[in-house]
């Protein structure tokens, strides 16, 4: 099986705001955008709402642990 990859190690990757870091770009996806969203213990990211752009959202907790809370809800 043939594998073609992208590495890429997000450390060199610019955070403009110090929590998001665009990730579709470096790794040349172009149909659906890729961010990582990197919280310290305690930190909470910034509430958003997409109704008004049908944008959705997939959230992976690659370490750690958290509560995502979505309408009011955890």
């Amino acid at each position: 099986m043939a594998s073609d990859a992208t590495v890429i190690h997000v450390t060199e990757i610019e955070s403009p705001n110090g929590i998001f870091r665009g990730l579709s770009s470096p790794l040349g996806v172009g149909g659906f955008r890729v961010n990582q969203l990197e919280l310290g213990p305690g930190q909470e990211g910034p509430e958003h709402d997409h109704t008004g752009n049908d944008q959705e959202e997939v959230y992976a907790v690659v370490g750690g642990s958290g509560t995502l809370r979505l309408d009011g809800q955890e």
